[in-house]
């Protein structure tokens, strides 16, 4: 593919992303899927123009209002490459000459817009603290909140492109459910449950390609299902492994950033609260309940802990650090209560964990 032909795939695919419901991942993952005549080389050119469009939206648009130029997946793209990408005008405008499956060529608004941004550097003194660390302006106050002075260096980690993690299945290869039963030596019983039957189904393949024979699959219809009641302290350990808003996975997902609201947040925390509640009921005495999040926000993680402890006396908190030292060995990062993780302190996507005791009834014979 010609380099215009990578900018025209990237304005189609960032297009969709704006008028769909779908992550950007899927969106693209489908648009290639369609064109198998696309190599890697040409889908990896254009996932670049795309993540650079979703990972800086904010301040190109800021751009764009500056220069008076409507903002859409064309204008973001136009920007991207001159700002993000280091592009000269006179390139934009040689890959956008309306041939074959290039972009149209340049208005005059346009050409001006490439032509001035090519003095500037991405972000300006202008901007807002949201703008220049590309936020949505209402996740601001939330992140100051748990972050304060060093929101911009977190940020500046979050919006990097995440490294290649592999992990090696000592039973074979896949995610947490096979690395639980890789832990429990393919031993005793595992049982994920999901509201969502269909990811369900798609875990049994990599389950049989895992080696594993311990994981028992179950589709609950909500966190009040009755199988839960029918279980009822039947388990050594729960993990929570709950619905967040993702911000510690912008690396890998910064379209997400753009998709969540306010109001999706309030609905979450809900969400997680009922969760947390109907999963504790499956934990025997003695045992653990694990609540996890690969969210930064304090509201979705030490706040929900600490409600989750205040309406569930028969439960305490086993110190992460504690934990970290039994299992794992050394001192573990971040504090000892619960676990919290960084990009920019611990070159991790974002994490928290919170682990559960519940205590043994003394009055039991």
């Amino acid at each position: 593919m010609t380099p215009g032909a990578q900018v025209a795939a990237a304005i189609d695919i960032l297009a969709a992303v704006d008028t769909g419901e779908h992550p950007a991942e899927e969106v693209a993952a489908d648009y290639f899927r369609r064109r198998r005549y696309i190599g890697a080389k040409d889908r990896a050119q254009i996932a670049g123009h795309v993540y650079s469009v979703l990972r800086h939206r904010a301040a190109l648009d800021w751009w764009s209002v500056k220069h008076a130029v409507e903002i859409g997946s064309r204008t973001r793209v136009l920007a991207a490459l001159v700002l993000a990408e280091g592009w000269r005008p006179e390139s934009v405008a040689m890959c956008c000459d309306g041939e074959r499956f290039r972009p149209a060529p340049l208005n005059e608004a346009e050409k001006r817009l490439v032509s001035n941004l090519a003095r500037h550097t991405l972000h300006h003194p202008g901007m807002s603290r949201a703008v220049a660390n590309d936020l949505p302006e209402w996740l601001e106050p939330y992140l100051d909140r748990v972050f304060g002075k060093g929101l911009e260096q977190e940020m500046v980690a979050l919006n990097a492109s995440a490294p290649t993690d592999l992990r090696v299945n000592l039973l074979m290869a896949g995610g947490k459910s096979l690395a639980l039963a890789a832990q429990m030596a393919n031993r005793g019983k595992l049982v994920a449950c999901d509201v969502s039957a269909h990811r369900l189904d798609q875990a049994t393949g990599r389950l049989r390609r895992g080696g594993v024979g311990n994981v028992e699959r179950r589709a609950l219809t909500s966190e009040r299902d009755k199988w839960v009641k029918r279980h009822a302290g039947g388990f050594d350990r729960v993990l929570v492994d709950a619905p967040c808003l993702g911000i510690g996975a912008w690396r890998r997902n910064p379209g997400d950033k753009w998709r969540v609201t306010e109001a999706d947040l309030a609905n979450l925390i809900g969400r997680q609260q009922d969760i947390l509640r109907s999963a504790a009921r499956l934990v025997r005495q003695g045992g653990r309940l694990v609540y996890a999040t690969c969210s930064l926000l304090r509201e979705e993680n030490e706040a929900q802990a600490e409600a989750f402890l205040a309406a569930s006396p028969e439960f305490s908190v086993i110190p992460a650090a504690d934990v970290w030292h039994e299992t794992i060995g050394g001192a573990a990062p971040g504090s000892d209560r619960y676990l919290r993780l960084t990009p920019a302190q611990h070159g991790t996507d974002g994490f928290f964990v919170a682990i559960f005791e519940r205590q043994p009834n003394p009055t039991a014979s």
